[in-house]
């Protein structure tokens, strides 16, 4: 085999390595789309601080809560 055939034979093998190397990879991907779980159940009042909070905490949740 002359020198021109190994480099082509060469540049043919890296691409299937490269091509079945991609194929694999992509394989076990499946694509999936954002969904939506709908409204929130539950009882309305959200909004209010959390229970346990220092008294510095509370205060700047009340700060925080005044401006916006």
């Amino acid at each position: 085999m002359t020198l021109v055939g190994r480099a082509v034979l060469k540049v043919w093998g890296g691409i299937v390595a490269a091509a079945l190397t991609t194929g694999l990879c992509l394989r076990g991907q499946t694509a999936r789309a954002p969904v939506d779980p709908g409204a929130r159940g539950g009882a309305a009042g959200a909004g209010a601080s959390l229970p346990g909070l220092t008294a510095d905490e509370n205060a700047f949740f009340r700060d925080a809560s005044a401006g916006s």
